[in-house]
């Protein structure tokens, strides 16, 4: 499932997102004007690493152990039983306030 390989994918993990890109203004209490940039993923794919490898492997398989024999992946007894809601997120359509990005700032 490729929703679960991404929540759980490591810094530095290569992804190649494809999508439109929107941007958003909006001016913060003080008068300042903020931007922010989004990619609106449609396809989003692990990268090969240096070695032609993907990371994380697709969920089932288990990772080539070869290098070190003793040890064995637990990548997919990792994975949540819970995926975490997503209905928290802005729609395109809908209106988009400062708070909306940070609502810890609000006075």
């Amino acid at each position: 499932n490729l929703l679960l390989s991404i929540t759980n994918c490591q810094k530095r993990t290569k992804l190649y997102v494809e999508g439109p890109m929107q941007t958003r203004q909006w001016v913060d209490g003080d008068g300042m004007k903020h931007f922010r940039t989004e990619i609106i993923a449609q396809n989003i794919q692990f990268v090969a690493n240096a070695g032609g490898e993907r990371f994380p492997p697709p969920w089932g398989e288990k990772q080539d152990s070869s290098e070190n024999p003793g040890e064995q992946s637990d990548a997919v007894d990792a994975v949540p039983d819970e995926i975490p809601p997503m209905d928290d997120l802005p729609q395109p359509d809908e209106p988009f306030a400062y708070d909306d990005i940070n609502p810890d700032t609000r006075n």
